[in-house]
């Protein structure tokens, strides 16, 4: 008999288990589907080939000793989809309005431009910027600029190294960015996936990154411009609340926070300029 068939996994357990999640990670299981996440915990208990639930809990809770597990359980459940050019308006303003005023800004002479990708799922978005950049570069190649990205789970960033995407990632064909510009960003391979080009790829520097840790949240310190998209949607209220105080205080005067279309803005919105930019809401730090 197959072991899912006799793993009994109750209300009980999976309110356990959401409590440590949103512990460690303070990702919301609520926000998830259930019988999603019923599924991918039977898989997990499968993989490690244990008695049941009960002893799958003993071993989320034992911490630092199996924090691979709790880790491994994130991954499962945090299989997340993005695109190229997502949200293509604001890629729109960094190229045509932040990177002119940026670079030409004199006490920022010999600077470069600091950018982080947080959560940025199998890299789509960092290599996006990467792509918008390297472009700006061609026309001002005293442009300098770093770009960071992290994610939570470890099988997004071991993808996103690779720099090897399905025909999904860019089936919005790149937004039209690439009539735009003239390198062509990657080509697709005899599967049909798109490798992205090494030119782009070599510019970004992936790392872990979970957003409920202290530490880890250092990482964004000095940052000019922040991109936290569609990630806090999955969050606790209160940890939307504080990410948005440190992105903040982590954030150059003048820098730029993106948040994804369908997240809310601050509550506190003295502290950023709101840019409406053809319908795209863009953060600035006052």
């Amino acid at each position: 008999m197959h072991l899912s068939s006799v793993i009994n996994i109750n209300d009980n357990h999976i309110g356990k288990i959401a409590e440590m999640v949103a512990d460690f990670s303070g990702i919301v299981l609520d926000r998830l589907f259930l019988k999603q996440v019923v599924r991918k915990i039977t898989l997990q208990i499968e993989k490690y080939a244990i008695s049941g639930v009960d002893e799958y809990i003993s071993m989320l809770k034992q911490g630092e000793n199996f924090t691979f597990v709790m880790e491994d359980l994130i991954a499962a459940l945090t299989v997340s989809e993005s695109y190229f050019f997502r949200n293509p308006n604001q890629f729109e303003y960094l190229y045509y309005e932040y990177f002119p005023s940026f670079f030409s800004d004199p006490a920022k002479i010999n600077m470069p431009l600091r950018i982080w990708s947080a959560g940025c799922s199998r890299g789509e978005e960092p290599y996006s910027v990467s792509i918008l950049l390297k472009n700006f570069k061609n026309q001002y190649p005293w442009a300098e600029y770093i770009i960071k990205a992290g994610d939570i789970n470890s099988l997004n960033l071991e993808a996103a190294r690779k720099g090897i995407f399905s025909v999904r990632s860019v089936r919005d064909k790149f937004s039209g960015f690439e009539k735009i510009f003239p390198e062509k960003f990657g080509v697709f391979n005899d599967f049909g996936n798109f490798v992205i080009d090494k030119k782009f790829a070599e510019r970004v520097v992936f790392d872990k990154l979970n957003l409920n840790q202290g530490n880890d949240l250092k990482k964004l310190n000095w940052s000019d411009i922040i991109m936290c998209r569609n990630v806090l949607i999955y969050f606790k209220d209160d940890l939307k609340t504080r990410l948005l105080e440190v992105f903040y205080e982590y954030l150059n005067p003048g820098g730029l926070l993106l948040l994804g279309e369908t997240e809310c803005l601050p509550s506190d919105n003295s502290k950023f300029e709101i840019i409406n930019y053809k319908n795209t809401y863009v953060l600035k730090k006052k």
